[in-house]
């Protein structure tokens, strides 16, 4: 008797446990990298009531996403890894919610072989442009973070020609200068600290650690001696000191995932627009004479803002809207949503105060919207997903970033007349962040009178 008694329990424990371990399915493991492809692998198939590990093997912080809302992590520091286990099937399109316009995969559940084999991700490939023969102005030096090969390049507006690489490290993200033009400030997107740049020699003269993910960097216009920065693997704005990097202060966000801020000009109000690229999206309003903090809902991943010349009214990229917000910043509202495209990323205003320049990665445009009307304009054909937008000091050129092609699209407003300035490859370079060297004049007016005053 007890030995069938034992045989009994030992028959249910393994059906039981057998059955059990089956119901878990298998677990596929994914690592996260800082370099292309980002996932390996960048395509996987499971089955249902499978689990996918993502370990973060990289130097940086990432966050993991399904876009259509199944799942997201905390953010992962190097090191760290995250599970979620499939129990539908589909397509499920994955994203570093850190870095979604690049860090992408897919996630393919129960499908059958035709949708597996129709549906896969493919990082795009860059085309060749050859140097272009249009000239333009000197003065309004181009500064590009070409991330995926670690180097910011300069571009003579003269020439239409890559002057200089400079190499930084961490996959260069976003760039501005400083109040005087003396320096550039870098943030490295898979590190924590912002590079610093003598913009005369054209060298890295020092870095500041300011937090993980350090996202966008930018002056304060009614304080130049401080920078602030967008720490999103911590959800904080942070303000330090420009010579030495000292922290000042952090401004802790309502919401997560700080990204693409901007500042209303000087004396237009001290206020600076921060938005949350994570799906609830928004942008939080901070006026810094009081500290006190207003968020406005906006839409779906929202990554970054312009500002009017007059510090009244800013555009907000929702990116998986495909909407631009605009936004009453005394007000703290949201006025209307313009349909530009999925994608949409930087959108600053132009010097003149008529027209928003918008890349839009999901249509490979920029599109145009008159700020008198908040209506889209024109779309002007760039690249394999426009990304970074900056301006000469006139408004007379817009220049634009393509993140999966090796160009930039130079436009001239009012013409709509495009020219693809080539970058250095090495071999596969993309654009991210733009700027000018005369860019501060946006946010500390006035601009110069005559071109080539730097």
């Amino acid at each position: 008797m007890a030995y069938r008694r034992v045989l009994f329990t030992g028959l249910f424990l393994g059906v039981f446990l057998g059955g059990w371990a089956w119901a878990q399915g298998q677990v596929h493991k994914v690592s996260i990298n800082d370099k292309r492809p980002w996932f390996t692998p960048n395509n996987l198939r499971v089955n249902v009531g499978d689990t996918v590990e993502w370990s973060n093997v990289s130097a940086g912080w990432h966050r993991m996403a399904d876009v259509g809302g199944a799942f997201l992590s905390k953010t992962l520091a190097p090191g760290e890894t995250f599970r979620f286990t499939f129990t539908k099937p589909g397509v499920y399109d994955v994203r570093c919610l850190t870095h979604p316009v690049y860090m992408r995969m897919k996630v393919f559940v129960g499908v059958d072989d035709a949708t597996w084999q129709k549906e896969q991700y493919r990082i795009p490939t860059p085309t060749k442009v050859p140097p272009p023969n249009a000239k333009g102005e000197p003065g309004d030096e181009v500064w590009v973070c070409a991330q995926f090969s670690d180097t910011v390049q300069v571009i003579d507006p003269a020439s239409n020609r890559v002057r200089q690489a400079i190499r930084v490290e961490g996959d260069p993200h976003n760039i501005w200068p400083s109040e005087d033009g003396k320096y550039m400030y870098v943030t490295s997107w898979h590190r924590d600290y912002v590079t610093v740049i003598d913009a005369q020699a054209k060298r890295v003269v020092r870095s500041l650690k300011v937090g993980p993910n350090c996202a966008h960097v930018m002056y304060d216009p009614n304080d130049p001696n401080v920078v602030f920065a967008t720490i999103q693997g911590a959800d904080y704005i942070v303000k330090f000191d420009r010579e030495a990097g000292k922290v000042l202060k952090t401004y802790k966000m309502p919401r997560e995932a700080p990204h693409g801020f901007w500042f209303t000009p000087k004396g237009k109000g001290h206020y600076v627009l921060v938005p949350h690229t994570v799906p609830a999206g928004g942008v939080t309003i901070v006026n810094l004479d009081t500290d006190k903090v207003a968020l406005v809902e906006t839409g779906v991943l929202s990554v970054a803002v312009g500002i009017t010349p007059d510090g009244k009214k800013a555009y907000v990229a929702n990116a998986l809207s495909g909407t631009v917000s605009v936004v009453d910043i005394p007000n703290a509202k949201k006025i209307k949503d313009i349909q530009v495209g999925p994608g949409v990323i930087q959108l600053p205003v132009d010097p003149t105060g008529k027209y928003v320049v918008a890349a839009v990665g999901g249509t490979g445009e920029a599109v145009v919207i008159d700020t008198a009307k908040d209506e889209v304009i024109k779309r002007i054909p760039s690249g394999q997903s426009p990304h970074g937008v900056a301006y000469s000091h006139n408004g007379k050129y817009a220049w634009v970033t393509n993140e999966f092609d090796d160009h930039v699209t130079r436009i001239t407003m009012g013409t709509w007349e495009t020219v693809k300035i080539p970058l250095l490859r090495a071999p596969y370079t993309g654009g991210n962040g733009i700027t000018s060297l005369t860019a501060r004049f946006m946010i500390s007016p006035p601009a110069p009178k005559v071109a080539g005053i730097p």
